[in-house]
């Protein structure tokens, strides 16, 4: 399982807190996270409405985990 909390810090200055949770297989080497984002600038107030899925693969030579960001839309 999953518990994932940190905060980045964009190129422009703004701090954006980010927590997920979610479920990882090694044997396969995959990873699906659901994150939330947080962040108190309006510019980017619109990751704190959203809802984001994470489809994760590892690298077995270097262990590095690496996802793509998927947005979830109601309809």
């Amino acid at each position: 399982l999953l518990d994932v909390r940190f905060t980045l810090k964009t190129d422009d200055g703004v701090y954006i807190y980010c927590e997920y949770g979610g479920r990882i297989d090694l044997t396969a080497g995959r990873a699906i996270s659901t994150p939330l984002f947080q962040c108190g600038d309006e510019k980017h107030d619109w990751l704190n409405r959203s809802q984001f899925i994470g489809d994760g693969s590892i690298d077995p030579e270097t262990n590095l985990l690496t996802y793509e960001l998927y947005e979830v839309r109601p309809t």
